[in-house]
């Protein structure tokens, strides 16, 4: 038997976790018995066996399988001749050792999760060994904290033992099942705006994707992100706000008043007209059940938003992070703005969506420039520090409102207020505009009365 690999430090006279009885009962149930050998490749990669003969074989396995071709006490030592391994595991007579070891493949979960589990040790050794020694070396503290939480978060959710490449084969029966629940009414593609004009368009907040909600300071961005709030929570999903721009009081008074239907003035104030006060008890005692997670610091870096996004993902498993807003992330080095500062906050989020598995909204400010163009309506190049933004989001959607216009000018408003929500980036879908009907009283948006136009006929696919 070859002797263990030299990549994880011993302590004297100790091995590094590992069972080689498990990692030999494994591999020979995979040789005997297809059915076995998927089920393991659905549970272990190859860098979870400690053995390096073991990992060879595993490859082996793993290779065959890609080519649809059996994985045998045959096919594998021809495998691994073709790649120059047989003789460094100990030839057919180790292949033949392992078919030994395990007279049924009944176990082989079991013996899989064994290695697995083991493979957590190692790694939690080699976190541990890490973490010792950036200490000693007083690097940076956020840096520690934060390589060290997300490889812990990682190894908790098993992403570590987890194969991360999809095949085509793979791909197409997830296609088909998605299809048929689909077809059930079953499929949920993510978690809804609340607005079906607008799922039209951007489907749903699906996990995984970062989108961006831009415009001008008072264009409705934070009213949007409390409607989509309120929204996703009536669904009963978990959602995480991290709010820097307003305290946690102020941002439950915004839902509040939009549950209530009440201007929300009256809740700032605490002073509620009679009529409206069992409303709002009403509306506050329904929302005290709600799956909300406030983090109102000002301070906060995009290290520590990951954080504490990973502890909302794994203590309350949110669904949906929502972000007020971008600019207000603060630099490493404090509250700088610049290129790099911001391209590092988009780009953390857009990271943040895929690692934690959840959909990320987050507001940004759109600059001056859109003001002083005719017709005020935002593009693209109106984000702050905008090819940084708009390359880190899935979806960008701007705000417009000729009231907000008007408004400024001290002119008559119009009636109803309607705000577009123009989504001018998609990056798996169309672009167009979608207007809701505002209610600025308690900030809530609404399908207007007007029917949207056709989405087909108005951006082709």
């Amino acid at each position: 038997m070859p002797p263990p690999p030299k990549a994880l430090p011993a302590l004297p006279d100790r091995l590094p976790p590992q069972s080689l009885d498990a990692e030999q009962a494994t591999l020979g149930a995979a040789l005997i018995s297809k059915n076995a050998a998927e089920t393991l490749l659905e549970i272990l990669v190859a860098e979870d066996f400690y053995w390096e003969a073991h990992r060879s074989v595993y490859r082996a396995i793993q290779q065959l399988h890609s080519q649809d071709v059996p994985a045998d006490s045959l096919t594998v030592p021809d495998e691994l001749q073709r790649v120059g391994r047989l003789k460094p595991i100990g030839e057919q007579a180790y292949i033949n050792l392992l078919v030994d070891s395990v007279p049924t493949a009944a176990h082989i979960e079991y013996y899989a999760r064994t290695v697995r589990e083991k493979s957590h040790y190692r790694e939690l050794i080699d976190v541990g060994g890490d973490l010792v020694a950036k200490s000693y070396e007083q690097i940076d503290l956020d840096d520690i904290l934060e390589s060290t939480q997300r490889r812990l978060y990682a190894l908790e959710c098993g992403s570590q033992g987890t194969p991360t490449i999809d095949t085509a084969a793979s791909l197409a029966i997830g296609f088909n099942d998605r299809l048929g629940a689909a077809n059930q009414g079953k499929y949920v593609p993510g978690v809804s705006t609340g607005y079906r004009s607008l799922d039209r368009y951007i489907i749903a907040f699906r996990a995984g994707y970062h989108y961006v909600v831009g415009g001008r300071p008072g264009a409705g961005k934070t009213a949007a992100l409390g409607n989509f709030a309120r929204n996703a929570l009536r669904q009963g999903t978990p959602v995480g706000v991290f709010s820097m721009e307003m305290g946690a009081d102020q941002l439950w008074n915004r839902l509040l008043a939009i549950e209530a239907g009440v201007n929300s003035m009256f809740l700032e104030r605490l002073d509620i007209p009679p009529h409206y006060l069992e409303t709002v008890r009403s509306a506050n005692s329904r929302a005290a059940d709600w799956p909300l997670y406030v983090e109102d610091a000002t301070d906060l870096t995009i290290r520590s938003v990951r954080a504490r996004a990973r502890q909302m993902r794994r203590k309350h498993q949110v669904e949906v992070i929502l972000v007020d807003y971008i600019q207000l992330v603060c630099s490493e080095r404090g509250r700088e703005e610049d290129v790099q500062h911001f391209t590092a906050v988009a780009k953390g989020l857009q990271s943040m969506a895929k690692e934690l598995g959840c959909a990320v909204v987050s507001l940004s400010q759109l600059s001056r420039g859109v003001e002083g163009r005719a017709g005020n309506r935002p593009r693209l190049a109106d984000l702050r520090e905008s090819g940084a933004i708009e390359a880190a989001a899935d979806a960008v959607i701007l705000l417009y409102s000729d009231n907000y216009y008007l408004k400024l000018a001290g002119q008559p408003l119009k009636k109803p207020w309607l705000t577009e929500f123009i989504i001018a980036k998609h990056r798996h879908g169309p672009t167009g505009i979608v207007k809701l009907e505002y209610t600025p009283h308690y900030t809530a948006f609404s399908e207007p009365s007007e029917p949207q136009p056709d989405l087909q006929e108005e951006l082709p696919l």
